[in-house]
């Protein structure tokens, strides 16, 4: 797309004025942006476009909220505040699907999506002996598979977990889990015995207190597409599967005899760890690796 017409499908992306596929393009370049290698555009002309999307949002907003992401780290403890930027959100009015969710790693390795405006609080005991997090909003975690419990406060409830993932949506004294792996055990004041539930249940706390429901394809969590939790590929070419790893876990995959990208794959890695999804791609192509920091490196031809 050139620079003269991606200004005129701007103006009329603006207005909403676009078809769905010309829509689509908009989105694909803004995507882009923030790396001109993938754009082809200066970062001048990236500036440049951002300006015209600022002075959009001045005229028709009087006000912007901005990022507004901290860590603060006391002993053991952490605490996440999460406020996401408008600035394509509400500037553009992208299509509901296209929200961003922030992506948190916790100390012990748990993958938090949190949606905008939720607040997530996590601390270990002085004894390494239990895991404890609070959260107000909506999340989906992908909770580390450890030999100590994981303890979820969500208002007057709480959730025990090992190695699990879930979504919940937490506000005030209501609240909705549903439950993706693994099993969970919610407890409450009123329901100090707690109720248990496991994959495709949900569990809702209303003024009637807790109960638990089955969870159909339909009641699927609304944040998954958001994230990067699903990885099941089917006949997927390895230049994907290791582009998606390393999107997730922020790292960076080095192979070191490029045949072994045109391999295909077939497997579900999903609510897998890093190195419990290398292992099994390991022994699937019969290749080597080696994890350091945030790098991979990968030996063997695979498929060859």
């Amino acid at each position: 797309m050139s620079k003269e017409e991606f200004y005129a499908k701007l103006k009329k992306y603006l207005r909403g004025k676009l078809s769905e596929p010309e829509k689509e393009k908009v989105n694909q370049w803004l995507d882009a942006l923030g790396t001109p290698e993938e754009s082809g555009w200066s970062e001048s002309d990236q500036k440049a476009v951002f300006e015209k999307i600022k002075n959009k949002i001045n005229k028709s907003e009087k006000s912007m909220p901005s990022n507004n992401i901290f860590w603060l780290k006391v002993a053991a403890s952490v605490t996440i505040t999460i406020a996401l930027s408008y600035l394509i959100i509400t500037a553009l009015k992208p299509e509901p699907q296209r929200l961003r969710v922030e992506k948190v790693f916790l100390n012990d390795g748990t993958i938090v999506w949190l949606k905008p405006h939720s607040k997530l609080t996590y601390y270990e005991t002085a004894d390494s002996s239990e895991r404890h997090a609070s959260l107000t909003g909506e999340a989906l975690f992908e909770v580390a598979k450890k030999d100590i419990p994981f303890f979820l406060d969500c208002g007057k409830n709480t959730i025990r977990v090992m190695g699990t993932s879930f979504s919940i949506r937490s506000s005030g004294d209501s609240l909705e889990l549903k439950v993706l792996t693994g099993r969970v055990k919610i407890f409450s004041a009123s329901n100090p015995t707690g109720i248990e539930a496991g994959p495709n249940e949900k569990v809702i706390d209303t003024s009637n207190g807790l109960s638990k429901l089955s969870m159909n394809p339909k009641d699927k969590p609304t944040l998954i597409p958001l994230s990067e939790y699903d990885m099941d590929f089917q006949n997927t070419p390895m230049t994907t599967v290791l582009q998606r790893l390393e999107k997730k876990f922020n790292i960076t995959i080095n192979v070191a005899d490029p045949q072994m990208k045109a391999c295909r794959i077939t497997a579900d890695f999903t609510d897998q760890s890093l190195q419990n999804t290398l292992l099994l791609i390991a022994e699937i192509l019969e290749v080597e690796f080696v994890i350091t920091e945030s790098t991979v490196q990968i030996t063997g031809s695979g498929c060859k």
